[in-house]
């Protein structure tokens, strides 16, 4: 049974943007909030979306401003896959980032907990991890290791990759 105690009815819907937002991932804070990952779309392309919710399943209004934090990466698509949270309390987001239509690229983009992007990751809070348009992957899982490294797993090329990070990018 849905529990009536999220949103009144078991379920809440965010729409993003002007046209479709799709969600992939969910991470639970320490705290009971909730952290969604996917991507909106609107007449420009798709972005990385983020959403944070309180644990009765309204969005959390301390979260930049609104509870939602979209991310345009590239001149086409980006779209997030995975979500992890780092014992300091930053946000891990993986996924991709297309620099050309046919040109998607693993990224991560790491966050501080209000929301804001953490210009301490890779100089910029986003790091592609081959900036080259022969290696086409996708990002689509992620953990955190005990050190702090990151590790994202995925498709490099069609193959099976498994990348890991430093804790800085």
């Amino acid at each position: 049974s849905l529990d009536p105690s999220f949103d009144t009815d078991g379920t809440t819907t965010t729409p993003i943007a002007l046209g479709n937002s799709t969600a992939y991932s969910v991470a639970l804070q320490n705290d009971g909030k909730l952290l969604v990952v996917g991507y909106a779309r609107d007449v420009f392309g798709s972005y990385m979306a983020l959403t944070r919710y309180l644990p009765n399943g309204a969005l959390d209004l301390s979260f930049d401003t609104d509870g939602i934090v979209t991310t345009d990466i590239s001149p086409n698509d980006d779209v997030a896959y995975d979500v992890a949270i780092q014992t300091d309390g930053k946000i891990v987001v993986c996924g991709s980032s297309e620099q050309t239509a046919t040109d998607p690229q693993i990224t991560i983009v790491r966050y501080l907990s209000n929301g804001s992007i953490d210009s301490s990751f890779d100089g910029d809070g986003i790091s592609v991890a081959f900036e080259n348009s022969q290696d086409q992957g996708i990002g689509s899982s992620l953990q955190i290791q005990t050190d702090g490294k990151i590790l994202v797993a995925g498709y490099l090329q069609g193959k099976f990759t498994v990348i890991r990070l430093l804790t800085n990018g």
